[in-house]
């Protein structure tokens, strides 16, 4: 295991990465245009970019103090609380209390669920449970990005405990084998998994763990003694990242292969970035660019934005009929950015400092304390049906409908009227083309019984409005 304690000095152009990242995702998520028309369809891929930084630092700091003999899992938990709870506590609050005014009750009371999987470090398994076809549409969903800070936790659940456990038994020469196996195994199952299972190859942490584990590999990793060879993967690394922040297509297979340039391309900054001992201390031009003063400023906001950007997207789609403007687009974005300032001068920094909260046991109680609070909150909504009194009784019945459906589903043969099953030429191979939405899917076992032998496809084609975008084959 190679010791580099520079590898965790304040590095800015970490800073900046972040800010490329954070930037791609809220971009992607405004759906901005910029001249030449170039968009941000790909921008997403700046989660995995965190995903790699955080991977990177954390284990870069549990390696410092094992091998200094510091390492303590209650301080690792402090300083996780420290730097995750506080703005995330007043974000959910936020939304929990801009709820009250713009969720009707059934989606209220989702939200309040959704927290309920926050507080567990949980919110990507919910996720992936809700995805479907009847699922309510993702881009409403006010908590849909706290995914991605569950998956991390739960990480983090296991990498201090596997370093310290090594190196209480004297085996930190298997630190890097058993996460290169690791992240090949999770890599080959992100792979497999993003053409059988999309939707958790997309949440889980075993499908994506191979990414956070690239970042640990890195802090690893031996200084690059070449200068004309950091600046070539440098400049290899920030392309591999800025090209699917362009290029990628909507609907493209990801995670898996694809998720492998913007990982690999992290990867490369952030190592390009280290310094040996006998080089001059010049970093190739695509890390000074990262290191640039206005990416560094985003990239110290890159947290709180995160959080605060898509709350307010979620609910000015929940209350629009329309798609936004460029103009609301815009200031959603520029009051994103003024939510993050604000969160990071009067909560992120103050409560990270020891000045404010002291002691360990304070940091926990007050954890503790605000998870409670939130946690009883949600389970009001739950137990209340999503505050449903809240409303007039006119807005009640409206409300109402949301649950006022039935049809039946799989029919049979014997359910067509005057049992006619006789469809199409005798003789001829029939062709049927079933176009509609899940009414439709639901008739679908009668037409096979009712068709006539040979028949081996139904092609059902979901309509334009609502449900999946994609043609299935049955």
């Amino acid at each position: 295991m190679v010791s580099n304690t520079e590898k965790i000095v304040y590095r800015p152009d970490i800073d900046g990465l972040r800010a490329i990242a954070v930037l791609g995702v809220v971009f992607f998520h405004a759906g901005l245009r910029f001249p030449g028309g170039l968009r941000f369809q790909g921008g997403y891929v700046g989660v995995d970019v965190f995903f790699v930084i955080s991977g990177f630092l954390i284990t870069s700091l549990l390696l410092k103090e094992l091998q200094q003999g510091t390492f303590s899992l209650l301080n690792f938990w402090e300083r996780r609380a420290r730097r995750i709870l506080p703005a995330l506590v007043v974000v959910v609050s936020a939304t929990l209390a801009a709820g009250w005014f713009v969720l009707m009750p059934d989606d209220y009371a989702l939200l309040g669920k959704q927290v309920l999987a926050l507080i567990g470090f949980s919110s990507n398994i919910k996720l992936w449970l809700e995805c479907g076809y009847f699922a309510d549409a993702a881009e409403i969903k006010p908590l849909l990005h706290t995914w991605s800070l569950s998956l991390e936790e739960q990480f983090y659940l296991f990498i201090p405990l596997l370093l310290a456990g090594l190196s209480l038994i004297r085996k930190s020469s298997w630190v890097v084998p058993m996460l290169a196996l690791g992240a090949l195994v999770s890599f080959g199952l992100a792979v497999y998994g993003s053409y059988h299972a999309p939707d958790a190859t997309f949440f889980l942490l075993p499908t994506r763990a191979w990414e956070l584990a690239t970042g640990s590999l890195l802090a690893c990793a031996p200084p690059i003694g070449q200068a004309r060879l950091r600046s070539l993967l440098a400049w290899l690394g920030l392309a591999t990242i800025l090209v699917p922040f362009f290029c990628y297509a909507p609907g493209i297979r990801f995670p898996g292969l694809t998720a492998l340039p913007p990982v690999a391309g992290a990867a490369l900054l952030i190592w390009c970035g280290f310094q040996p001992p006998t080089a001059a201390r010049q970093w190739p031009i695509p890390n000074r660019l990262l290191a640039s003063r206005p990416l560094v400023w985003v990239g110290l906001l890159s947290y709180s934005l995160y959080l605060w950007h898509w709350p307010l997207f979620a609910f000015q789609r929940y209350i629009a009929y329309f798609p936004a403007s460029r103009s609301v687009r815009l200031s959603l974005v520029g009051g994103a950015v003024i939510l993050a300032w604000l969160s990071l001068r009067f909560i992120e920094r103050p409560f990270r400092s020891p000045t404010l909260v002291r002691s360990r046991n304070q940091v926990f109680a007050l954890s503790a304390a605000a998870l409670a609070m939130l946690m009883f909150a949600s389970l009001m909504l739950w137990q209340t049906s999503g505050a449903l009194r809240r409303l007039s009784p006119a807005v009640r019945q409206i409300a109402a409908g949301a649950t006022d459906y039935a049809f039946r589903n799989s029919l049979t043969a014997q359910d067509i009227p005057n049992h006619l099953m006789q469809l199409g030429t005798p003789g001829l191979p029939p062709k049927v083309l079933v176009w509609g939405d899940s009414h439709a899917m639901s008739i679908l076992p009668a037409w096979k019984q009712a068709s006539l032998p040979g028949l081996q496809r139904l092609m059902p084609l979901h309509p334009l409005w609502g449900g999946s975008s994609q043609a299935n084959t049955d």
